[in-house]
Parts: structure tokens; C-alpha cells; sequence
């Protein structure tokens, strides 16, 4: 029990400075479409993905040490920890160099407007302060030291938001690519300064290699996620133009803001994860780090998804009118956060067993589903909506397939199986009835005075979606 609530005590303080990470980062992300025409936040969201992308230069290597820093620390190898840190660290320069030149050369191409060349200049110069500092917040996290990854991602949300509310006035979309590449700059020599760098040892190549092919599958199935949630942002741009992506980019801002909080709880459980691994045989796993985290993930959902679907529309319409065209298919992509999020406790388990080759392959077939179902919904004329549709169909249908490759591994009974497909199923039935009826009478309570109807329909959403997730943990309890 000491142990549960060490691990509840973390994960509440790492979210409580990701909660401020997030409520800063969602407010400078709105800052954006008000100080941005349509089109111009549209470039902005298609070169906002480089930095995104470039992240996983590192060919999953940093994955690797995430995993391995926490085993190999709770077996005294020191020395195997120091071999990989410097293996890791200094392999992946040459990559992410490598990366950084291309952009960089990418902006003499003939053809390119003065901003797309300074947001490809500044890309690269983002992707190589990302390199140093990611691999230090990865060792960090390895480490289990959240409380100074807490303070850097706090530090790197508000020097984001203060430098967008200065440049982006001063020099448009350019002053908002500066303002990333600055914060990341400032909040990268910071967390040297606070004893967040830790020394880095030479290079040893059979180390690498050896990071690389255990870490190259857990990258690609990170890349699966990313595909997922980015993908349909280069569909819409080459099929619809960058002003529909701009409005479409909203629902990229939201559902990352609700994204928080089982990335949080992932981040924190995988290294306790892999260091209680020569201790726990694999139903311990399973009850720990599958089963639990999926129906807190199920209960919790609902309570964030929901305020955010009812407030959404009041919100859009008062603070970005000029983005109403995105409204739908944001809210559509609120909804499918509930099934991507349950999709985030699986990780740590696949890499814990191995199992994480096969579930790239099963996430690559998604992909290419998904890609194919966006492209044939937008030339039939559904646009955003059906692209967002299509995004919410790819989600459960991943989640699907995961559950089918781990679960049967567990030999679970049929009273197992259906107290956990309950407990995962039930949360999503309820809040879908919930916003229904909420809305509903909350449009019928607040005739004369629209106004009121998301504010009635909030708070008869939120009492109903309590006590359903109440239900729905008792049920499980019985089950």
C-alpha cells in the first residue's frame, strides 16, 4: 500500500506541473489562431509537426535507456548505465545532425515563401537544443527525478507563452516559430544550471547498436500514435489547403491538452515497471500495470472529456469566431481522446514482454486504414468532420487490437474478461448519454437565453458522469 500511494503521490505532483503546463500551453495555443490569420496558422500547424517528428531521430535509443536506466540501476550496474548514456547520447547526434543540416539546406529550395524558409532555418536549429535536451529529460524520467522534469516542463510553458505574446505581434508566424526555438533554448540551459545534466561518457558502438534494436520497435510504435494524431494534419493540408488546416488545427490543441493526464500516468508506472520486473511474475504485471491503469484511465476520461465537449463551442464562438469551421470536427476528436488514452497503458506492458514488434504491425495496418477512410470521406465531400470521424474509428479499432494481443497472453477467466471490457465499456456509454441529455435539456431549460444552455448542461453533466463512474467501479469491483 506504501508503495501504491508513493507511486499516486508522484503522479499527482508530475501532473499537477503538467496541469500547468498544459492550462499555459492551451492558452498560448489560442493565442496563436487570435493572432493568426487561418492560413497563416495553418503553416504554422504544418511545420509544427517537424519538431514533433524529430523527436524520434534518436531511432528509439532513448527509449531504450528509459527502460533500461531503472533495471540496471535496481541491479547495482552502474557501469552499464554510464555505457548507455554515452552510447545513446552521442549516437544520435550524428542523426539528428544529419536532420538539422537537411532542413537547414531545405531552405535554399527555390520556390519558398519568406516564412516557410525561416520556419525550416529555425526547425533546425529547434531539432538539435531538442536532441540535448529530451535525452536529459529521458535520463531524468529513467531516474524517476519527475519533480525536476515537473519544474522544466513549467519552466518550458511559461518562456513559450511569454515570448509568443511579445513576437508574435511583432513578426507574425516567424515571430512564432522564434518564440519555440527560444523557449526551448532558454529552458535547455536552465535545466543545466539546476543539476538536470548529467555527465556523458564516450561513445561505445556495440552498446548502440544493442539500444538500437531493442529500442527501434518501441519507437515505431510511438511513431504509430504520432501517425495517428498528425497524419491527418498532412492529409488535410495537401487534399484541403492550409487555411482548413488551420481550423482543423484547433482539435490538434485540444485533444493534446486532454492527452495529459495518461501520458503522465505512463510516463511515471514504465520505469517502475521494468525495475520491478525480476520481482513480479506476469499476473502481478497484468493487475498492476495493465488492468489498474486501464480503468482509472476509463473513469477518469470522462470527467475531462466532457466539460471540454460542452465548453467548446461557447468558447470558440467567443474567444476564435473566425475558426467556427473547425467546431465539429473538434468536438468529434474530444470524443475518440477517451480511446486513444487507453491505448497509453499498453506500452510499458508490450515492451515489458517483448511483444511490441507485433503491435506495430497491427498500428501500421491502422494507419494506412486510416489514411485511406480520411482520403475517401474528404473527396465524397465530409471535409474536417469526416476526417475527424475517421481519426475516432482508428482509435478504437487500435485499441482493439492491442487488447487482443495482450490479454489472451494473461490467461484470463471469462469473469476477468468481462469485468475488465465493463469497466473500460461502460464509462464511454455513460458519457455518451450524459452529453446527450445534458445537452439536451440543457437547450430546452435555457429557451430566451442561450447563453445559459452550456453552463446548465455543465453542470448536469458533471453530477451524472460522477456517479457513473462510481457505478462503473463498483461493477468491477463485483465482477
Amino acid at each position: 500500500m506504501k508503495r501504491g500511494s508513493g507511486t499516486l503521490g508522484v503522479i499527482v505532483r508530475y501532473a499537477s506541473s503538467n496541469f500547468y503546463r498544459q492550462i499555459l500551453g492551451l492558452i498560448t495555443a489560442f493565442l496563436r489562431p487570435k493572432l493568426l490569420a487561418p492560413e497563416a496558422f495553418g503553416l504554422w500547424s504544418l511545420f509544427a509537426v517537424i519538431p514533433t517528428y524529430a523527436s524520434h531521430l534518436h531511432l528509439g535509443t532513448r527509449a531504450t535507456m528509459r527502460f533500461q536506466v531503472p533495471e540496471l540501476t535496481s541491479r547495482g550496474e552502474a557501469d552499464g548505465v554510464e555505457r548507455l548514456k554515452g552510447a545513446v547520447y552521442r549516437g544520435s547526434l550524428f542523426v539528428y545532425a544529419a536532420a538539422a543540416l537537411a532542413l537547414a539546406l531545405g531552405a535554399l529550395a527555390p520556390g519558398l515563401e519568406i516564412d516557410e524558409r525561416v520556419a525550416l532555418v529555425l526547425s533546425a536549429v529547434t531539432v538539435l537544443v531538442g536532441w540535448h535536451y529530451e535525452f536529459h529529460i529521458s535520463l531524468l524520467k529513467g531516474r524517476s527525478r519527475f519533480g525536476l522534469v515537473g519544474r522544466s516542463n513549467m519552466i518550458l510553458a511559461t518562456t513559450l507563452f511569454l515570448s509568443t505574446v511579445v513576437l508574435i505581434p511583432l513578426w507574425g508566424v516567424e515571430g512564432a516559430f522564434i518564440a519555440v526555438t527560444a523557449s526551448w533554448l532558454l529552458t535547455a540551459l536552465l535545466l543545466a544550471r539546476n543539476g538536470g545534466v548529467e555527465p556523458i561518457g564516450p561513445f561505445h558502438g556495440p552498446t548502440f547498436r544493442r539500444a538500437v534494436r531493442t529500442g527501434l520497435p518501441i519507437m515505431l510504435f510511438d511513431l504509430v500514435g504520432l501517425g495517428l494524431r498528425n497524419g491527418d494534419k498532412l492529409l488535410v493540408a495537401a487534399l484541403l489547403g492550409k487555411t482548413q488546416l488551420g481550423y482543423y488545427g484547433l482539435a490538434a490543441m485540444v485533444t493534446g491538452a486532454l492527452m495529459n493526464i495518461p501520458g503522465v500516468s505512463r510516463e511515471v508506472t514504465e520505469p517502475q515497471l521494468m525495475a520491478s520486473l525480476q520481482h513480479t511474475g506476469p499476473r502481478d504485471t497484468y493487475a498492476r500495470f495493465l488492468r489498474r491503469p486501464l480503468l482509472t484511465t476509463a473513469l477518469l476520461m470522462p470527467l475531462l472529456i466532457g466539460p471540454v465537449h460542452l465548453a467548446l463551442e461557447p468558447c470558440i464562438l467567443l474567444l476564435l469566431p473566425d475558426y467556427q469551421p473547425g467546431l465539429e470536427s473538434t468536438r468529434i476528436l474530444t470524443l475518440a481522446t477517451y480511446f486513444l488514452a487507453l491505448v497509453y497503458p499498453t506500452r510499458g506492458v508490450l515492451v515489458a514482454f517483448g511483444w511490441q514488434g507485433r503491435a506495430v504491425w497491427a498500428g501500421a495496418a491502422v494507419i494506412a486504414v486510416n489514411a485511406t477512410l480520411s482520403w475517401l470521406l474528404i473527396r465524397q465531400g465530409y471535409g474536417l468532420p469526416g476526417v475527424a470521424w475517421s481519426n475516432c474509428a482508428a482509435f478504437l479499432v487500435l485499441l482493439i487490437l492491442l487488447l487482443g494481443l495482450l490479454l489472451p497472453r494473461f490467461a484470463l477467466n471469462t469473469r476477468e474478461w468481462g469485468g475488465l471490457l465493463l469497466g473500460i465499456g461502460m464509462p464511454f456509454v455513460i458519457m455518451i448519454g450524459a452529453l446527450q441529455g445534458s445537452l439536451l435539456l440543457g437547450s430546452h431549460w435555457s429557451a430566451g437565453h442561450p447563453h445559459w444552455g452550456p453552463v446548465i448542461a455543465l453542470a448536469l453533466y458533471l453530477p451524472v458522469a460522477a456517479c457513473g463512474a462510481l457505478a462503473a467501479w463498483w461493477l468491477h469491483k463485483r465482477s
